[in-house]
């Protein structure tokens, strides 16, 4: 069935994600609630506040990137690096509206702006955004940009703009309560093929007095009224919604393939502890024993 304005579900408050097309369909549109999610990535993390801020944000991006995908199985990798404290973040989003990341800096110390709010770009100082969309296709497509702000959702638009000719506007928020995270949303509009000089010009006047979404949230919008919000387009079209989640797909087989598919020479040196050996995955923290016998069983 068409997803309609008034499915129920447009108003839940769990995490979900919406889409729509607008402006005759010249417009594509996505807004999710990541609150559970941040959430997780936290505890799993045992993030600082401004740690919780940055990957919070990646991993709401990620989300927002993903909700193009057609196919469960489709899925991309967002990768920061950069020459300031706060080092890297890699974000894995997948078709079926899971998501994981891991941070360099799970613990980054409470850098501010000049107005005094926790401040990413103060952590990132420079470096790239590198995006990985693996399709099920012979070969991922690949593609690089300098970062031009470190506030991550800029960074994002810029990647689209530069790297795939797709202009849009990107909003994202993380939105703290000390160290609770009270809620995190994202909003993404991208310009479709047709999309002339004169829409481009009204959606960035709009987004341009835009006030940031964490406002609205705590007034109580949900994702669908902030597509509706932002276009104040009376044919946009909803398209679908997913739930999304935090979910990490390690398992103590594919460690194990892992492990299997080192060199000879590291497989017998692991092989020779007689304790064994512990991995840990970097998304979730789980910790996977290998015996001293299990390891002996990789080698030739």
């Amino acid at each position: 069935m068409p997803l309609t304005w008034d499915d129920p579900r447009l108003t839940t408050p769990d995490d979900h994600l919406v889409t729509a097309l607008a402006s005759g369909g010249h417009i594509r549109l996505a807004a999710c609630r990541s609150r559970t999610v941040v959430r997780e990535a936290q505890r799993l993390h045992s993030l600082s506040p401004l740690s919780t801020l940055a990957l919070g944000r990646l991993l709401t991006g990620g989300l927002l990137f993903a909700s193009s995908f057609k196919h469960e199985d489709d899925n991309l990798t967002l990768r920061l690096d950069c020459s300031g404290p706060l080092r890297s973040m890699t974000v894995i989003a997948e078709g079926d509206g899971s998501c994981r990341g891991e941070i360099a800096a799970p613990q980054l110390p409470s850098l501010v702006d000049a107005k005094g709010r926790l401040a990413v770009r103060a952590a990132v100082e420079g470096g790239r955004l590198t995006v990985i969309r693996d399709l099920g296709l012979r070969d991922p497509y690949v593609g690089t940009v300098p970062l031009v702000s470190g506030e991550i959702a800029q960074d994002l638009i810029s990647y689209l703009y530069y790297s795939e000719q797709r202009p849009g506007v990107m909003f994202l928020s993380v939105d703290l309560d000390g160290d609770r995270v009270r809620d995190a949303a994202g909003l993404l509009l991208e310009a479709l093929p047709g999309a002339d000089d004169a829409l481009l010009a009204h959606i960035e006047e709009r987004a341009a007095g835009f006030p940031e979404i964490s406002y609205w949230l705590r007034e109580g919008f949900t994702p669908a009224q902030l597509m509706d919000l932002l276009m104040g387009d009376p044919e946009i079209r909803l398209l679908e919604l997913r739930e999304v989640a935090y979910r990490c797909r390690c398992s103590r087989d594919r460690m194990r393939r892992n492990l299997a598919a080192l060199g000879l020479d590291d497989r017998e040196e692991l092989a020779a502890d007689p304790k064994g050996i512990d991995l840990v995955c970097h998304f979730c923290n789980h910790s996977y024993h290998f015996t001293q016998e299990e390891m002996g069983g990789l080698l030739p």
